[in-house]
């Protein structure tokens, strides 16, 4: 019997900057102005995450020779960034007749809610075949290969934009087996040299 593992890791993190904060102020008389911060900058930070299982095993019980695979993989990408200052205190003010003047010193301002963002990805598949003599016949020895598998994905994902959340989460399993019969009709030694028959067969089902 032989048997094989593998594993690995990884992590990544990145930061960038989009530009200078803005926001819009209106008037009293209706006027929308366009002020930006320039002495701050928006920045987005982002993280991905994964890992990753695999297996092989291989062995022999008599006239059999049995195989099995694996495979198990994760990844996670997570990100967060800046919208700006939060101005609704200030047109509050204005809107109220506070003489502020809107490309002036506003003072003090707290942020707006970050947007953030996760998405996660799973994956599993799994396989196994087993393949030998079932029986003897007149014209020699009837084998056979016998296989199962099957597969799990599963992604979802959540975000928050302007305050506004969505969320998204989807799958897919698929499961299968087939059937190889091999069956000898004629010796080797015969007139026409060795005559076989082979029979296949696969049956899957997929479900979301």
């Amino acid at each position: 019997m032989s048997a094989t593992i593998t594993g690995e890791a990884e992590r990544s993190q990145g930061r960038s900057r989009f530009g200078v904060p803005t926001g819009i102020l209106t008037e009293t008389s209706g006027n929308a102005i366009l002020r930006a911060f320039p002495g701050d900058r928006l920045s987005r930070e982002t993280s991905a995450d994964s890992l990753g299982l695999g297996f092989a095993l291989n062995a022999t019980r008599g006239k059999w020779r049995l195989s099995s695979t694996g495979n198990a993989d994760w990844s996670q990408t997570l990100s967060t960034a800046d919208r700006g200052p939060d101005l609704s205190a200030i047109q509050t003010q204005i809107d109220a007749g506070a003489a502020i003047d809107p490309l002036g010193d506003l003072g003090p301002l707290d942020d707006l809610q970050r947007d953030r963002g996760r998405s996660t990805r799973s994956i599993l598949d799994l396989d196994a075949t087993a393949t030998g003599q079932l029986f003897a016949l007149p014209a020699g020895v009837a084998n056979a290969t016998f296989r199962i598998g099957g597969s799990s994905t599963d992604l979802n994902s959540e975000s928050r934009r302007r305050g506004l959340t969505t969320k998204s989460d989807l799958g897919r399993d698929i499961a299968e087996g087939s059937v190889s019969l091999d069956l000898p009709i004629l010796k080797r030694n015969s007139a026409i040299g060795r005559l076989g028959a082979n029979f296949f067969q696969r049956r899957g089902q997929p479900s979301e």
